[in-house]
């Protein structure tokens, strides 16, 4: 890359040279910048995935919530009524 006298002191850069290396290194990271592009997109595919699947479970969610609700209620109401007739029997057996 240098060129030297006949003591070896630097008299020049032999920038010719040079072309060809920084050629290299900018492919080099031209290769980089577009595997990194490329998961990056794929990243971004997966985050969209990722969201419609978190949105599908809430909602799957906000259903089984209700659902739940709905059956304590009427379990609610069924021990209820079975304990009216407990009750009920209770008065009878004892008269």
């Amino acid at each position: 890359m240098v060129t030297r006298n006949e003591e070896g002191v630097i008299e020049g850069v032999r920038y010719e040279a040079l072309t060809p290396l920084l050629l290299k290194e900018l492919q080099g990271q031209h290769r980089q910048i577009t595997t990194q592009a490329h998961q990056l997109a794929a990243q971004d595919q997966k985050l969209v995935a990722q969201d419609q699947q978190l949105a599908e479970l809430k909602a799957q969610n906000a259903r089984l919530e209700a659902t739940l609700a709905q059956q304590n209620t009427a379990l609610a109401a069924r021990l209820e009524q079975l304990e009216q007739g407990a009750r009920g029997m209770t008065t009878v057996s004892t008269r």
